[in-house]
């Protein structure tokens, strides 16, 4: 009997802190099937609430390459605050928030996310062998960066890229992109471990490969033609597109960011406090052939953190709870506890609440249920719905009955191996910034 591996990659996170900015942050473009052969696109875009507000409910997405198509209109459908949640004490530190209207945010660290969506649309033909290529661009960006030279002399652009698929008919949709299961951490404090995964999945099981990707100015004329035009920011001596966060050129302490190629975590620890902007890049491949290319754009915000606080402690929960790794096989069960604690308390000597956010695109509807809610069943599951908290700490139960169908890519054959990433978000609540 020929065994075939499943490898679950279950990814914890544990971090502090975010700070300044003024204007855009960064954000994403990706597109998913809509069904009859239609695109619907998502234009995702981040903002300091201290900065200016974007006062647009519709945007486009600039189309590049395509004969017909040339823009794609998105409408604001939703506005989400992304600033830390926590609880204020008595003449403690203030929870951080967006307000309203412009200048709104009553801190560093209050952020926004604004999520633009397209109709169903149609793209006529097939893409060219380099692809057709998507953008949105902005004139401010960000000037309190510490790693760009003259930040406010510079935009941003904001791209993805779809590729030809080898056996695809002219406007048939037979691919979706990489989509971010998880906003992203945008402020810590110095001295902080920082570890962070955006949880980026593939709804048709295509191989994903992460990379850091190169920071792009805007570019009100001219054509999409990297790195032509628009052309990169430019990084200040000590940085890079590739060494985004402050090493030990800086401090001696610190670890530069590096991001794992195979689940796109990010980790770094910075003793030295600023505005970072980083990009990810994120391509896509079927049959080891290149289909897509989407990118995150992000700013990280390093401050000084007053009082102490450290983030919840995961327990390993393989191998008698002394490690995050396992191998199984298709066909096992996937059981095992997921265990927090945080023994710490708020300002006030009130215990710590500790909040558990899973993701993955293979947990079951509601994280309990087996038989709904991912593409292939059996589901994921945890024993226990949103929202897990608990008093320092929660225990909850993860199982999985997987399956040789768990094996199968996007063309319908059985792979030798298949990767799938569950993470697990454990944060307190200590204001202003949790761990």
């Amino acid at each position: 009997m020929q065994f075939k591996h499943l490898f679950l990659i279950l990814i914890s996170i544990v971090f502090s802190h975010f700070a300044k900015a003024s204007h855009i942050m960064g954000g994403e473009i990706t597109w998913e099937c809509a069904g009859a052969n239609t695109y619907q696109f998502q234009l995702v875009i981040y903002r300091d609430c201290n900065g200016q507000d974007i006062l647009s409910n519709n945007l486009d997405i600039e189309v590049w390459g395509h004969p017909s198509v040339t823009t794609i209109n998105c409408v604001l459908v939703q506005t989400i605050d992304l600033s830390p949640p926590c609880t204020q004490v008595p003449a403690g530190p203030i929870q951080l928030d967006c307000g309203t209207g412009s200048l709104g945010g009553n801190g560093a660290g209050a952020v926004q996310k604004f999520i633009f969506q397209s109709a169903p649309i149609n793209l006529p033909g097939l893409p060219p062998a380099d692809g057709w290529s998507f953008t949105y661009d902005d004139w401010s960006r960000s000037w309190s960066l510490t790693n760009i030279d003259t930040p406010a002399n510079y935009g941003m652009t904001l791209s993805a890229i779809m590729y030809p698929i080898i056996g695809a008919a002219a406007g048939q949709c037979v691919d979706s992109s990489p989509q971010f299961a998880q906003d992203p951490y945008l402020l810590l404090c110095a001295g902080t471990n920082f570890e962070f995964n955006s949880n980026v999945y593939d709804p048709n099981n295509d191989s994903i490969v992460f990379s850091w990707g190169i920071p792009l100015d805007h570019f009100p004329v001219g054509s999409f033609d990297p790195p032509n035009n628009p052309i990169p920011v430019p990084f200040i001596t000590g940085f890079s597109p590739i060494n985004p966060t402050p090493d030990a050129s800086f401090n001696p302490g610190n670890t530069p960011a590096t991001i794992n190629p195979n689940t796109g975590t990010i980790d770094f620890m910075s003793n030295t406090t600023g505005d970072f902007v980083m990009k990810q890049k994120i391509d896509s491949y079927r049959s080891g052939v290149l289909i897509s290319t989407v990118h995150r754009e992000i700013q990280l915000v390093i401050i000084n953190c007053a009082g102490t606080n450290t983030a919840p402690q995961i327990t390993p929960p393989f191998n008698a709870n002394t490690t995050y790794e396992a191998e199984f096989f298709a066909g096992d069960v996937i059981d095992f506890d997921i265990i927090i604690q945080d023994n710490e308390v708020l300002q006030d000597g009130t215990p710590q609440t500790v909040t558990l956010t899973p993701s993955g695109n293979y947990f079951g509807t509601n994280l309990t249920d087996a038989n709904s809610g991912c593409d292939v069943l059996p589901c994921a599951t945890l024993d226990l719905p949103p929202v897990i908290m608990g008093v320092q700490g929660v225990t909850t139960h993860f199982n999985w009955q997987t399956d040789c169908d768990h094996l199968i890519d996007a063309n319908g054959v059985q792979q030798q191996e298949q990767v799938y990433s569950f993470v697990l978000k454990a944060q307190d609540d200590y204001c202003s910034v949790p761990g």
